[in-house]
């Protein structure tokens, strides 16, 4: 079954703000610091429609669980299965998916 996006949202800011921004857009305390450290990795702007359009949820469920680099991304992503339970990797996909509405 799908998440519930507003469960996903503290999920959200709790793990993911930190390098995506509070409203995503990649912009994250920490996204300047991996650009300068980490071979100028650029955390995701969520808030691109085009990119979310093209990404299904369960593409944006397996970079959650499995992180960047299993998909040849960058390995800054962390993996978060160890993390978070199922449910709550599908909550913050489906508040991601409210993120391009935002923009």
């Amino acid at each position: 079954p799908p998440g519930v996006a507003a469960e996903g949202r503290s999920l959200f800011l709790h793990h993911c703000a930190a390098c995506h921004g509070n409203e995503g857009k990649g912009n994250g305390p920490f996204a300047s610091r991996l650009k300068l450290m980490a071979n100028h990795a650029v955390p995701r702007d969520l808030t691109d429609a085009g990119y979310m359009s093209g990404s299904k949820d369960e593409k944006l469920y397996a970079t959650i669980s499995l992180g960047g680099g299993h998909f040849k991304k960058a390995v800054q992503m962390p993996a978060w299965n160890l993390t978070m339970t199922p449910a709550q990797m599908k909550n913050l996909v489906a508040y991601v998916r409210t993120l391009p509405e935002t923009k």
